[in-house]
């Protein structure tokens, strides 16, 4: 019994603790010391913030074409896409935010963190770059965001989307 006890509790341990990492956009020390690292190929993108509202979003740009926005999930960053991003970026613009208090996005102390928040921000993102003809690409919390994001987007302009997908989706 007590064995039982130490693995599980050891394994929620593991869990919050590379989750906390993600939050803070870090590498987990203790999962790349036992092996568990990444061997993507470095990308070398194009980064910019958002600012028409008072929060800036790190974004990654890519390629030419078609614009495709990729909405990570809940206790992840943009760097999740790091393996879809080359290939999209060979007939599409490919687009990465930070959402709100992930990755390298700021992490302010306030409340304003449900996916209606963060849709706000994405839809301020859109406008700001001027994207038509978008699709948006939501995981997991992510796909939440995109979803309220798709929603405002039809009630304001309805050329700037042409598409939505949802992955592993809250909504």
């Amino acid at each position: 019994m007590g064995y039982k006890l130490f693995a599980i509790s050891l394994s929620i341990c593991l869990v919050v603790m590379s989750s906390g990492c993600a939050l803070l956009g870090t590498s987990c020390p203790l999962l790349n010391a036992s092996g568990w690292t990444n061997t993507a190929a470095p990308l070398q993108p194009i980064v910019a913030e958002s600012s028409l509202s008072k929060i800036k979003l790190h974004t990654t740009t890519q390629g030419t074409g078609s614009p495709v926005l990729l909405i990570h999930g809940f206790g992840s960053s943009s760097y999740t896409w790091r393996h879809m991003v080359g290939p999209l970026s060979k007939n599409h613009t490919v687009i990465t935010v930070d959402l709100k208090g992930f990755g390298h996005s700021p992490k302010p102390f306030d409340n304003a963190y449900s996916a209606k928040d963060q849709a706000k921000l994405i839809v301020d993102l859109i406008e700001e770059r001027d994207l038509y003809n978008l699709v948006i690409v939501g995981h997991s919390f992510g796909g939440g965001v995109a979803l309220l994001t798709t929603l405002e987007l039809q009630h304001r302009e309805t050329s700037r989307l042409s598409g939505l997908v949802l992955v592993d989706s809250m909504a």
